[in-house]
């Protein structure tokens, strides 16, 4: 029997964000617990029984109204200059509420013949989701270039709450004859995600308190996945091996579409509307409760905001009931030692995959839609210097605004004739770029791995591949077309790793690593003025609405850059760590000193994508950190062995 428990207690104050002081996300009391327990029983020397649990919390608070210096008053609204993404006066959204919490089993027999190895088991897991969400004023504002531009009206506060149970039974096997062995079996998957009773308190732009009933059912998953591996002696004397193996995975869990689908987000809890600062006092002189266009303020963008229909967005019965995403990956590899502590690997490996979603708009048709096109600046940073014209933008019908009936559905209907059923895509570059259409991706590898007299060991590696994502069917608006089909190069993808590591006198042992890889992508996100639309739309922008005489503050965001197809730097890191062995009589401690980024390397790893005063400074990428490669680090560590 095993145990293990981990318990922390840290605050974090911003994560890099372009955003003022007071607009930080700040967590001063997280506290991520996990706990985990294992039993396992060789009951004969060919039966062993295993079982373990663990109980994972995750909760990340940030109340409103801000904390310590950095409060915020009711009157604070936050606010974002849309030229440059910076985000000031409060918060977007606080949340006093974020538990992410999570209890999993599993248990397994496994029976060994000596040329087979049986295994077979389950696995349970609950997943617990708790998300509150408050808005000063309910209201958000929008500057482009310190104008006013735009409002986006909030229905808070509100708690979201959604639950999940995930089902696995899987059997395998490993069966050696000869010079071949097979690794093969087959995984049963289930997933229920369901959202129990909420209850929302009337909010300034929703006046009356709303219960939900309990949703089951978002979705019911069933999936078997089978996988097959062989590896082949190929020579008979265990220098070359070929392997190669299939199988099918699905996406994780249900959690995030019984998210999109609890009552509180299908009822819509957001619009846009613009809005035309006319007597410059940054106020919105105009009633927000009145939906339709007055005063200063624009006609919403979408007209169910506000209304107590908890399924403005439906799912359709193919995604709640089957459709869930999944990949088919392929891979191919020959191992050959090459010498007395020398090998060599040379690999290919495919993927594809099924069962993409798009959201459509019922209301609306393409036929809705007109197009136009915009100058972009001129400027010496954009690819010919700027000047050029970008066209298959579209805008829909004024007719047609604020109209949404959503349908999530699958979007192999949408495809064309020309995207035959077997094109896929992989989850990492589709989810990355949002895709839901298909591609393919392929990837080569390289990798030598050697260990020398007086144990020394050297190594490393080149990886490479290309990835195309096709996105080119038409869904509601024909601008999907625009950048359909997007090219990963190999030069964004091909990386070198080196590795060394070599005893030196006095137990002292000296390692280093080395890695080279592709720099991220950038773009140009360009705010167009309805003024700059006109000229080729003919008419305003649908945003707009009717107006008499005042100037019209409805912008669109542009792509003056096509994706992956421009690139920061390359990305090289050196690393170096110094270890020594100290006997302490039957004990043994091994000290090391590690620095990382030996040469203090600064290379940009994200930019401002905003086009503006601060394009293409450093600006952390999502989900990260760091804008710029972490400093120079020195670390002191150690294992003691006793």
């Amino acid at each position: 029997m095993s145990g293990f428990v981990d318990v922390q207690h840290f605050p974090l104050r911003g994560r890099a964000e372009f955003a003022s002081p007071e607009a930080y996300l700040y967590l001063h009391d997280i506290e991520p617990r996990l706990y985990q327990g294992s039993w396992s029983s060789p009951v004969t020397g060919r039966l062993l029984l295993e079982a373990g649990a663990s109980y994972m919390t995750g909760d990340w608070p940030y109340a409103f109204p801000g904390d310590g210096d950095f409060r915020v008053g009711p009157n604070d609204v936050s606010t974002r200059e849309a030229s440059t993404g910076l985000q000031y006066n409060s918060k977007a959204a606080y949340n006093a509420i974020t538990e992410q919490n999570r209890f999993a089993q599993r248990f397994s027999v496994s029976y060994i013949t000596g040329s087979h190895s049986y295994k077979a088991g389950v696995q349970t897991e609950v997943g617990i989701s708790n998300s509150s969400s408050e808005v000063v004023g309910d209201v958000n504002y929008t500057f482009l270039r310190g104008v006013p531009n735009s409002i986006t009206m909030r229905a808070t506060p509100y708690l979201l709450k959604n639950r999940e149970t995930e089902l696995a039974l899987f059997v395998q096997d490993r069966w050696t004859m000869n010079r071949l062995t097979l690794n093969y079996g087959l995984r049963f998957d289930s997933v229920n995600g369901w959202v129990p009773a909420q209850q929302v308190p009337a909010r300034r732009f929703v006046p009356v308190a709303i219960d939900y009933a309990p949703v089951h059912g978002v979705p019911i998953w069933r999936d078997l996945n089978p996988r097959l591996g062989a590896s082949y002696d190929l020579f008979g004397d265990g220098r070359t091996a070929v392997k190669a193996s299939v199988g099918r995975y699905v996406e994780m869990g249900g959690g995030g579409l019984a998210a999109q689908r609890n009552p509180i987000s299908t009822s819509v809890t957001m619009a846009n509307r613009t809005w035309n600062d006319t007597n410059g006092n940054y106020v919105p002189d105009c009633n927000l409760s009145n939906f339709s266009a007055n005063d200063e303020c624009g006609a919403i963008d979408n007209l169910n905001f506000g209304q107590n229909n908890p399924f403005a967005t439906r799912f359709s019965d193919d995604v709640l009931r089957g459709a869930r995403r999944y990949t088919w990956d392929v891979t191919a590899e020959v191992q050959r030692e090459l010498g007395r502590g020398v090998s060599a690997t040379a690999g290919y490996y495919r993927n594809w995959s099924r069962n993409f979603r798009i959201t459509d708009n019922l209301a609306v048709t393409p036929a809705d839609y007109s197009p136009f096109c915009i100058t972009a600046p001129v400027d010496s940073r954009l690819p010919g210097g700027g000047g050029y014209q970008v066209c298959g933008l579209y805008d829909v019908a004024p007719a047609r605004f604020g109209r949404v009936d959503n349908l999530v559905t699958t979007a192999s209907q949408y495809y064309g004739p020309n995207s035959p059923a077997n094109c896929g895509a992989t989850f990492s570059a589709s989810l990355m770029l949002g895709a839901s259409g298909c591609g393919t991706s392929d990837n080569v590898a390289v990798s030598v791995k050697a260990r020398l007299a007086r144990d020394i060991q050297v190594g490393g590696g080149v990886d490479t591949g290309r990835t195309v994502i096709d996105n080119c069917f038409v869904v509601d608006s024909p601008q999907q077309l625009l950048n359909c089909r997007v090219v990963i190069p190999f030069k964004a993808l091909t990386q070198v790793k080196v590795f060394g590591s070599s005893p030196l006198p006095g137990d002292f042992r000296l390692s280093a690593t080395f890695k080279n890889y592709g720099g991220a992508d950038y773009t140009a996100d360009y705010p167009a003025r309805n003024v700059e639309v006109v000229p080729t739309l003919g008419r305003d922008l649908a945003a707009c609405g009717s107006r008499t005489g005042a100037a019209c503050t409805a912008s669109i965001t542009v792509p003056l850059i096509a994706p992956m197809t421009q690139f920061l730097d390359r990305i090289s890191m050196f690393d170096l760590r110094v270890s020594k062995i100290l006997r302490l009589g039957k004990a043994r401690l091994q000290a090391n000193v590690d620095v990382y980024n030996v040469l203090n390397a600064s290379t940009l790893i994200g930019v401002n994508n905003n086009y503006g005063s601060v394009w293409q400074h450093p600006f952390s990428p999502s989900g990260t950190v760091d804008s710029i490669t972490p400093g120079r680090m020195l670390q002191f560590g150690g294992e003691l062995t006793f």
